[in-house]
């Protein structure tokens, strides 16, 4: 097999296996997956409003959209609040001057009690 016909097959397997991972996406994605949220408490209310201000975008109701779900991961705290400050892939990381610790906090806070409300309707 020649050069041009490698470079043939390698397009074909990965515009294969691009369209077969697009197949695998779940048929509910941009169904919400949560029962509804209680805001009541300040901090869930807080957190609540950070998410929407900088991370809806991407995890629309931290479900999957432009970045994988958010709800239905059970990372540690310390480590979400790294992937925040830092950031990861194309996730841009946000600083104490964009969501400062308080702010942090309260995402945390809202992000537990989402993913809390993700196990119920499981």
């Amino acid at each position: 097999m020649n050069y041009t016909g490698r470079t043939l097959v390698a397009l074909v397997a990965v515009v294969a296996g691009v369209l077969f991972a697009a197949s695998c996406s779940s048929p509910i994605r941009d169904e919400p997956r949560t029962a509804p949220l209680s805001a009541s408490e300040e901090k869930i209310s807080i957190g609540q409003s950070v998410f929407a201000q900088h991370c809806y975008q991407c995890h629309p109701g931290g479900a999957g959209g432009l970045a994988p779900a958010i709800n239905d991961k059970p990372l540690p705290v310390w480590l979400m609040k790294t992937q925040v400050r830092a950031g990861l892939g194309a996730m841009p990381g946000f600083s104490k001057e964009k969501i400062d610790d308080q702010q942090l906090e309260a995402l945390m806070t809202y992000l537990k009690a989402l993913r809390a409300t993700q196990k119920k309707t499981s």
